[in-house]
């Protein structure tokens, strides 16, 4: 019962007890069994989705930083809020491809624009393959 209300949470961009929340951000981070952190659902339309995030995606790093856990993800896209009107983000994401010859692992850069407290819109600079080195 805590696991789907934690989800739910998580979902609705609520964090628990009274320091709660953020603008919402349409999506709900899990870590799996393989110990990576993916976006289990993503809504379209909403700030997450206009970041560049997708259902399944296994999220690598958001503004430079990694993590170990659902939450901590959630943390990391929140905190590249409110540092000003406009902010630059990048975001690394590992993504199933039907073409399996094409790198799986992609590099988002863009722009989080605050339009007025709470309510942010995002928009993808780029969205180009990324090859480890």
């Amino acid at each position: 019962m805590w696991r789907i209300t934690a989800a739910c949470l998580l979902l609705i961009g609520v964090a628990a007890g009274p320091a709660a929340a953020g603008p919402y951000l349409g999506v709900e981070f899990t870590k799996g069994k393989d110990d990576k952190v993916r976006a289990r659902t993503v809504e379209p339309k909403t700030l997450a989705w206009q970041m560049g995030f997708r259902p399944g995606d296994v999220v690598r790093s958001i503004g430079g930083r990694q993590f170990s856990s659902g939450p901590d993800a959630k943390a990391a896209v929140e905190s590249l809020l409110g540092e000003g009107r406009v902010t630059d983000y990048e975001i690394v994401v590992e993504r199933d491809v039907k073409d399996k010859s094409r790198p799986s692992v992609r590099k988002i850069t863009g722009k989080v624009t605050r339009e007025r407290p709470g309510v942010y819109s995002a928009k993808v600079d780029k969205d180009v393959p990324f090859q480890e080195r």
